[in-house]
């Protein structure tokens, strides 16, 4: 429906919350999928981050801490939004320690 009517932002935000449905049920490749689909739709930045945010994160509970170390610091050449950089920089320690 939001492809027919051309509703971008809702599509990008669709898949996003997909990726999260799929986070969630510890599917994490169908997680990346949507992920990566939203990054590859969306113009805007902070959703851009967010994507890759989420992929990082998928990575650091498949214990992937070099891929999920690369999608983090990917994702800080992005604006944040809200406490989501903190975040980054959190799991970003973790992986360190």
């Amino acid at each position: 429906f939001f492809e027919k009517c051309n509703f971008e932002g809702y599509i990008v935000n669709s898949l996003i919350q997909i990726g999260k449905i799929k986070y969630f049920k510890q599917q994490y490749d169908s997680a990346n999928l949507y992920c990566r689909q939203a990054f590859a739709l969306t113009k805007i930045e902070v959703e851009k981050g967010r994507c890759l945010q989420d992929i990082g994160q998928n990575f650091y509970n498949q214990e992937q801490y070099d891929s999920a170390m690369y999608y983090f610091r990917a994702s800080l050449k992005f604006p944040y939004y809200k406490n989501n950089r903190a975040i980054c920089f959190s799991v970003m320690g973790d992986i360190f320690f």
